[in-house]
């Protein structure tokens, strides 16, 4: 088998304990699976060697649409929206062959030690009616990075083509016969000829989950008593599907479904995840999508209020300090784990890094200090930042053109740069020109129509991402949660030299405490690729917060 190389789905990797107690105990229905009447007629049982073939005959199913709730223990963590329908288009007409589109799409939060985001996926493969696939796309977001997958039939060939944030595309060639089947290979043949007990299927095609060539053996146990969402027992029919990559076992789940083959239930070992057929109302409902997609969970806090409650509003402290370490293993040599730029301050100790955020931009003499001057590139354009662009120039314009750079002349463009924009989510990174088109921007869109404003009037503006306080926290936990943003660091006059001085783009405050910067933009790499690498080094890091004052 071939594995296709590329990181479309990143599976949430959990510990499973004890995960037989996620299947309850259950009255056997009929005769027990290993009775001689619960096995199926070896005349009517269907070879793995034969099965594709005759599955390729089966008529299609029909238009059909499914919603799942995911749940692990009792808490729900994502949505499903599963869909097949035959495709009517210009093609299917002048070709006179008929199509179906099979659709997935998943909202689902994924957690990595102390780190949280939210993962979207949208899968479509376009197929035959005999399941032959004839073209496949796939995007994932995973937290604020952003992959896409396409392929396309040629022949015997499945070419592929990837493409992940601020890299460049690659393509790839997987052989691909008549026979094997998409990513909803599964779905698509349990509905189109439901399992007998006792029987056994053998599917080939293609794994979205693992990214590769598979096999899908599916083993029909007979009836159940099932728990669903509502905690109602159902009798349903269950079937165990082990998924095979290049002949070794890389995920197993149960299935429990209907007696037309719809999915009411499933269950993956591996990773203790549970999901449940309901309405679309009901699973809009059961969901809560994230306000912000990506969330570190830090160790202490900031400080006290004035009744000694834990309180994460520091916006009149002048320093906050951080101690930031690896989850495994010491730093070694010269290695840091944060940037010391602007405000931010470090020290390397035995455990990590010590960080000094200050207020005023000074700090002790052990720490190390970045007074870098501003460079050619803090002026350039870039992909993102499109200093020519004329809704780019024409909001510098609107500015006043002060002979000095102050606090007040860069507080003034960002209120109105603020003023253009309606503070939403944070999706994938839009261009300036994106989000002044469209009149909103996440926090870092925000940053980046700063910034490029900034250097459209030849002002010195860098993008930092990093960690600020997220909104929603959880009060008594001893426990700081963050969100990872963007904001900007300016080239001010100062004196006799010029400082580094950062700027949130929304509140407009400038050198806070509570942001700890992952990573400062320069001319020599592209924002995204930035922002992809800090969201990598983010599963790996632990962070406590000293406090502030």
């Amino acid at each position: 088998m071939s594995r296709i190389k590329i990181l479309l789905l990143l599976l949430p990797l959990f510990g499973c304990l004890a995960c037989d107690r996620l299947i309850p105990p259950r009255p056997p229905i009929g005769p027990a699976k290993d009775s001689v009447d619960d096995q199926a007629d070896p005349a009517t049982a269907q070879s793995g060697a034969d099965l594709n073939a005759n599955q390729d005959a089966a008529d299609f199913e029909g238009d059909w649409r499914a919603w799942y709730v995911h749940r692990m223990g009792r808490q729900v963590v994502g949505i499903s929206e599963v869909s097949a329908e035959r495709v009517i288009n210009e093609t299917v007409l002048e070709s006179g062959e008929a199509q179906v589109r099979y659709q997935r799409k998943d909202q689902l939060i994924v957690r990595q030690n102390t780190l949280q985001f939210l993962q979207i996926t949208d899968t479509q493969s376009i197929e035959s009616l005999r399941a032959n696939v004839k073209t496949l796309t796939s995007s994932v977001t995973n937290g604020l990075n952003q992959a896409s997958i396409s392929a396309s039939r040629r022949g015997n060939r499945l070419a592929f083509r990837f493409q992940a944030s601020g890299g460049e595309p690659t393509t790839q060639d997987v052989v691909w016969a008549d026979g094997m089947r998409g990513p909803f290979a599964v779905e698509q043949s349990l509905r189109r000829e439901m399992m007998q007990p006792g029987e056994s299927r053998r599917l080939e095609g293609l794994n979205s989950t693992v990214n590769a060539v598979a096999v899908f053996e599916l083993r029909c146990t007979g009836k159940a008593s099932v728990s669903m969402l509502d905690g109602q027992y159902e009798t349903l029919t269950e079937i165990e599907v082990t998924t095979l990559v290049d002949a070794k076992p890389v995920d197993d789940q149960v299935l429990w479904l209907q007696d037309d083959g719809v999915i009411k239930k499933t269950l993956r070992p591996l990773i203790r995840l549970e999901s449940f057929y309901v309405s679309s109302a009901a699973a809009l409902n059961e969901f809560t999508r994230p306000l912000a997609p990506v969330v570190f969970s830090a160790e202490g806090t900031f400080g006290t209020d004035s009744e000694g409650r834990e309180s994460a509003d520091v916006s009149q402290f002048t320093q906050a300090g951080y101690i930031v370490s690896k989850l495994s293993g010491r730093l070694q040599g010269d290695e840091t784990l944060v940037p010391a730029f602007g405000n931010q301050f470090t020290n390397n100790v035995v455990v990590g890094q010590q960080v000094l955020v200050s207020g005023d931009g000074t700090a002790p003499g052990e720490f190390t200090q970045v007074s870098a001057d501003a460079a050619a590139g803090d002026l350039a354009a870039t992909k993102l930042l499109e200093t020519g662009h004329p809704a780019v120039v024409k909001l510098a314009g609107k500015t006043s053109s002060d002979d000095q750079v102050t606090l007040e002349s860069i507080r003034e463009v960002a209120r109105i740069c603020g003023d253009r924009l309606t503070l939403v989510p944070q999706g994938p990174l839009r261009s300036a020109s994106q989000s002044l088109r469209q009149g909103q921007g996440g926090e870092i869109d925000q940053a980046i129509v700063l910034a490029a404003v900034l250097r459209a009037k030849q002002i010195p503006a860098r993008i930092v991402l990093g960690l600020a306080p997220a909104a929603e926290q959880s009060p008594g936990s001893g426990r700081t949660l963050m969100k990872l943003t963007g904001w900007v660091t300016v080239y001010v006059d100062a004196q006799d030299a010029g400082q580094w001085v950062s700027i949130d783009p929304v509140s407009r405050q400038t050198n806070a405490v509570d942001r700890l910067a992952l990573a400062v933009s320069t001319s020599e790499t592209e924002l995204s690729v930035d922002l992809a690498e800090s969201f990598e080094r983010l599963g790996k890091l632990r962070i406590q917060i000293r406090g502030g004052r």
